[in-house]
This record gives C-alpha cells, structure tokens and sequence, in this order.
C-alpha cells in the first residue's frame, strides 16, 4: 500500500465514511457526510489549538527566564544561558524531562518542585 500523507487520509476518510454508512437504512448521504466532516475538522482543530496555546505557554516562559531575549534583527534570539535564571530554568527543563523519560509518577510535578 502506498504512503499517504496525513491530508490524502483525512479526504479518504471524508469520501469513504458516508458511503460507508449511507447504505445503511434511514441515513441519508448528506448528512453523514456533513456529521463526518464535521468531526475529522473538530478533532484535528482541537490538536491545533492545544498544541498552539502549548507553544504560547513555552514562550511565555523563555522569555520571563531569560531563555531568549529581544532582538531589533530577529525578533528574538538566545539569551545568556550560563547564567541566572535563565541557567536554573534550563537545569530544571532537563530534569524534568529526564524524569518524565524514565517515567517517574508525576515526573513533571517533581521537576517544577525542584526548582
């Protein structure tokens, strides 16, 4: 079988389902293929919106540690990372991946406390 990207399987998904589930009796073919396109966009709006507010969080936080500073050039670039905050953030983001990848109980809880 051939390798499909992500947006050939969601249009495979939409033409495929109501066919599916028309030839059952009393669905109309309109209507599942509304209910279908319908929840392939809100699942993968939902994964969208989660991962964008994530990203907005993480930035958030490496700008207040000095992870990464103002620059009039690039907008932003990496901060001093050897030293002050910046450093105790870092040493805290690798322990606490660290114990989330050995999969340490509440792994994340652990690493914010440790700072």
């Amino acid at each position: 079988m051939p390798i499909l990207t992500s947006s050939e399987y969601f249009f495979l998904f939409l033409a495929v389902n109501p066919g599916i589930f028309s030839a059952l009796p009393g669905m109309p073919a309109g209507s599942v293929f509304t209910a279908t396109a319908l929840a392939a966009i809100i699942g993968t709006l939902n994964k969208a919106i989660g991962a964008g507010i994530g990203l907005f969080i993480a930035f958030i936080g490496m700008q207040n540690s000095g992870i990464i500073v103002k620059n009039d050039a690039t907008l932003v670039s990496l901060g001093h990372i050897t030293q002050g905050t910046a450093l105790l953030a870092m040493i805290g983001l690798f322990i606490t991946a660290g114990l989330v990848m050995a999969k340490i109980r509440g792994g994340i809880l652990w690493g914010i406390l440790q700072v």
